[in-house]
């Protein structure tokens, strides 16, 4: 009987493993990790819901969205 240990490793699939920061088992870019298994933040194209009122991928602060993300 061969579970998890027969598939092949990916990003989403819930185990953290070499090249992933995090893996939370879910494609959603809108959590504290994204669906590049690499921890949110600022600056990297995805709104951080919560914690992130934008994110543009930038740190223009003569645009829309700051440095910071706000």
């Amino acid at each position: 009987a061969c579970l998890t240990a027969c598939l092949s490793a990916s990003c989403g699939d819930g185990f953290v493993q070499d090249g992933e920061a995090c893996d939370d088992g879910n494609r959603d870019d809108s959590d504290s990790c994204t669906s590049a298994c690499q921890v949110a933040a600022c600056g990297d194209g995805q709104v951080w819901v919560g914690r992130e009122s934008c994110d543009d991928g930038n740190d223009d602060d003569t645009d829309g969205c700051t440095g910071q993300c706000a």
